[in-house]
């Protein structure tokens, strides 16, 4: 039996231990990474004996916002199941990364008759750029990204334990609509790299580069000695927020969706960490008992003042149904419970700009009744928990039921985008422009009604 279940309880969220004591020397001391291997899975604890290691898979984006009740119904179930597979601490991030909108449509757009058709040509590429200003978010792309870990003595463990993981994880994101697939080690530098460095075009990372990549990937200046801001590379400024606390009821539509719809590279994170069953079922009786010992003790002290009202207050009587009631939903529908944290990262390009990009977002969430504050004097922990790697050096985190946790589920719309595609416009429901490829359909035929 657990002599303290509300010190176990609160200990499921365990810190990373650093990589260097104190304040870091160097910019590479600064960043939660031991060992950067090729196969993708990091080191990201440098001790002796059992030791953190972290993998990352990318995985899609689905239609969720468009379908009727009983099929978001079946995605929420599925995502239930998801939170209640996983037994280790786990990140998912929704990264809007910098894209070169021209470059972009230079790569993916099909202009095979450009010399047969020029003024076809020409009005195509007039009708893109129309579409691009009518649209948002035009040199922004969202990615999503999951990241595990696990403790194990060395890499080799390591790599066994994920990859019995990767079939079941690719199963669980299926059923949700999802494709998921696994990061190597240079995949997963570049989208390091897509964030300290956001507007190079250096093209992706070779592999005889990859001893010293990590290196070049990681910024080459940082001061962090301000109160809710950092410099890195001398002119990206950086600012970490939290959820200080959340509203009673979430829309699980517009939560993840109001906080990334954003036209500027940042970030959000949701970093889970999984409470056993055995501490939750004791910190639940543990806290029943205590209200009921209040209860009691009001009573008592009523009738020893003779007052005529002897009922209990209504405060503690809402905690004990409420108590009560998470007790009998656990039992009743084996649920899992999961201290989460929200963390949002947000960047600009002077200080200025970023202080009104951070009251925008604080007014953002509180729209969506996720009250966001900003991490004071110790923004580089919260950045490297915030970032796709799998280590928390802060841990501001709310308990959650599998059930309620849904309401921060990251999903919203899919968008298409074929490499040579034709472009076939925008995505009223995100704004971004489609390119599809209709020869890849079972069905490629088309009609074109018109002079």
């Amino acid at each position: 039996m657990n002599i303290n279940p509300s010190k176990a309880f609160r200990d499921s969220a365990k810190k990373t231990v650093p990589l260097s004591k104190g304040v870091p020397k160097k910019v590479r001391e600064a960043f939660q990474i031991a060992k950067a291997d090729e196969s993708g899975i990091f080191q990201i604890e440098d001790i002796p004996g059992t030791r953190l290691y972290d993998r990352v898979y990318i995985f899609s984006d689905i239609n969720y916002i468009n379908k009727d009740n009983r099929e978001k119904q079946d995605v929420l179930l599925s995502l239930i199941a998801f939170l209640n597979f996983m037994q280790v601490d786990f990140k998912i991030t929704i990264a809007n990364e910098y894209r070169n909108m021209r470059q972009f449509i230079a790569e993916i757009f099909t202009d095979i008759n450009r010399e047969a058709y020029p003024e076809i040509s020409k009005g195509m590429r007039q009708w893109i750029t129309q579409k691009m200003k009518e649209g948002r978010l035009q040199d922004i792309e969202k990615v999503m990204y999951l990241t595990i870990t696990c403790r194990t003595f060395d890499q080799e463990e390591a790599k066994s334990y994920f990859n019995g993981m990767d079939m079941q994880l690719e199963q669980l994101f299926a059923k949700m609509g999802s494709i998921l697939l696994p990061l190597d080690g240079l995949q997963r530098l570049s989208s390091l790299h897509r964030f300290f460095y956001p507007k190079t075009d250096d093209g992706p990372l070779e592999a005889e580069e990859y001893k010293d990549v990590l290196n070049d990937v990681l910024p080459y200046s940082m001061e962090a000695g301000f109160k809710n801001f950092l410099i890195m590379n001398e002119s990206q400024y950086v600012s970490v927020l939290f959820a200080r606390r959340y509203g009673a009821s979430l829309n699980e539509g517009e939560v993840i969706r109001t906080l990334t719809d954003v036209t500027y590279p940042s970030f959000l994170t949701l970093d889970y960490a999984p409470v056993e069953k055995e501490t939750l079922d004791a910190k639940l009786l543990n806290a029943n008992l205590n209200n009921d010992r209040s209860i009691s003790q009001e009573v008592e002290s009523k009738q020893k003042n003779r007052q005529m009202a002897t009922g209990i207050s209504f405060q503690k009587g809402k905690k004990k149904d409420e108590l009560e009631g998470y007790i009998r939903q656990v039992d009743a529908n084996s649920e899992s419970c999961l201290l989460v944290g929200l963390l949002i990262v947000i960047t600009a390009d002077t200080e200025e700009i970023l202080a009104q990009r951070v009251e925008t977002m604080k007014q953002k969430g509180r729209k969506c009744r996720v009250f966001l504050e900003t991490y004071n004097y110790v923004q580089l922990k919260a950045l490297n928990t915030a970032l796709p790697v799998g280590c928390r050096q802060v841990d501001h985190v709310r308990a959650f039921l599998t059930s309620s946790l849904v309401a921060l589920q990251p999903f919203y719309a899919q968008d298409l985008v074929e490499p040579g595609g034709q472009f076939l416009g925008r995505n009223k429901t995100t704004g971004h422009l489609v390119f599809g490829n209709r020869k890849k359909l079972p069905s490629p035929h088309g009609m074109i009604v018109g002079h």
